[in-house]
């Protein structure tokens, strides 16, 4: 759906019709932990409780991800934050809409979060994002939505080739009790030997 905010720039959303459900992604340049002094994460792990807090104040708002894809070639990490509402139906996306538009509104708290927020991507730019989930060497706008899928696939029981790739996926599904460390997370969000996309997702509970 291409959409027009009040500042008259154009947002991107995909509505799922069999899930009810309206996305819209903003990209995200992370400031990383090196050369920063200590309290600074802190301020800004605190930043970041604090934005998980008050997405149950949000309305309709189902989920937030944040995907990070990194590549072992000295590429820059590339972050999108997908922001999801519900009951999207078609007689209700208006409402879905405007929804989602505040809670983009409320994206731009993540300044306090050790991280820049961009602008929502176009509907060309999020047709791109998707598309170079199946071909990382995919350079330039996709053109239509068919755009998005890939050329080819060889759906395996462990593994997914797509387009010359071959992915695997992991879901983890619960983190390790007590507290993560900066450089743990690093580690595990950070670049591998191999291209890598990692997704937290974050679903928010009432605010009382």
């Amino acid at each position: 759906i291409d959409a027009t905010d009040g500042a008259g720039r154009r947002v991107g959303m995909f509505w799922s019709p069999g899930r009810r459900t309206l996305t819209a992604l903003v990209p995200l340049e992370p400031w990383g932990p090196d050369l920063v002094d200590t309290d600074d994460i802190a301020g800004w792990v605190s930043g970041w409780s604090d934005c998980l807090a008050h997405l149950g104040y949000a309305p309709l708002l189902e989920h937030v991800a944040v995907t990070i894809r990194t590549a072992p070639t000295g590429q820059p990490a590339r972050t999108v934050m997908g922001i999801t509402v519900g009951q999207a139906a078609r007689s209700a996306l208006d409402q879905a809409t405007a929804a989602l538009f505040d809670a983009l509104s409320g994206a731009r708290g993540l300044g306090a979060c050790g991280m820049s927020v961009l602008e929502p991507l176009n509907p060309e730019e999020i047709m791109t994002w998707v598309r170079q989930g199946y071909d990382q060497a995919a350079a330039g706008a996709a053109a239509v939505a068919a755009d998005m899928r890939p050329t080819a696939v060889d759906e395996g029981w462990e593994t997914y080739r797509h387009d010359g790739w071959l992915s695997a996926a992991y879901a983890w599904h619960e983190p390790p009790g007590g507290a993560s460390t900066t450089a743990g997370l690093a580690r595990f969000l950070g670049p591998a030997e191999y291209h890598k996309s990692v997704t937290m997702v974050f679903t928010p509970g009432p605010a009382h």
